[in-house]
C-alpha cells in the first residue's frame, strides 16, 4: 500500500484544511465521530471512528453527501479501493453501482498517486417536484448527528472550528 506512505496526519491536515467547506462531521455527544467531504459530484472521503460504526451514522452521512451532490448534479461518483469489500458492501447497500475499475489520482503533497479503485455512481437527482428543497443554495451546510440509545435522532447545523 504505497499511498499510506503519504497519508501522514500532517498530510491531512493540509488535504483537510483545503476541504472545509466540503466537509460534513458526525458527532456523538461532543466528540467527533466521523465525516464525509464531497468535492463537486465526488465523495471524496467518508471515515467513521470505530465506536461510532453501525450506529447509522455512516448512512446519515453518505445520504447528506448525496444531497448535497444533488443540488448541482445528476449522478454522484466515489472511488474505493477494489479490495476493500467492506466498503464495497457499504455503498451498495445504499443503491451504489460499481461503475468499473479506475486508476484514482490521489492528492498527495507533490502531486497525485495513482490508486487502483472502483468507481461507485448514483444517480442522485432530486425528483422534479422537490429540486429546490434538498439543500440551501449557499451549499453545503456541516450538520450534526444527534444519537439517543446509539441511534440518530436528528441533524442539526454546526460549525467546523478548529
Amino acid at each position: 500500500d504505497g499511498l499510506s506512505a503519504f497519508r501522514t496526519f500532517t498530510e491531512f491536515r493540509r488535504r483537510a484544511a483545503a476541504r472545509v467547506l466540503g466537509t460534513t462531521v458526525g458527532v456523538i455527544g461532543d466528540r467527533v465521530v466521523g465525516f464525509v467531504i464531497v468535492n463537486g459530484d465526488e465523495v471524496e472521503q467518508i471515515y467513521v471512528a470505530g465506536p461510532a460504526r453501525g450506529t447509522g451514522l455512516a448512512d446519515d452521512l453518505l445520504a447528506h453527501a448525496e444531497a448535497v451532490i444533488a443540488d448541482g448534479h445528476e449522478t454522484a461518483w466515489l472511488a474505493v479501493v477494489a479490495g476493500n469489500r467492506r466498503a464495497r458492501r457499504f455503498y451498495e447497500r445504499n443503491g451504489w453501482v460499481d461503475g468499473g475499475g479506475i486508476e484514482y489520482p490521489a492528492e498527495v503533497t507533490d502531486g497525485n498517486f495513482l490508486v487502483p479503485s472502483r468507481r461507485y455512481e448514483k444517480n442522485v437527482s432530486p425528483p422534479s417536484t422537490n429540486a429546490q428543497a434538498r439543500t440551501s443554495p449557499s451549499g453545503p451546510t456541516p450538520f450534526e448527528a444527534s444519537f439517543e440509545n446509539g441511534h440518530p435522532q436528528t441533524l442539526s447545523s454546526q460549525i467546523m472550528a478548529e
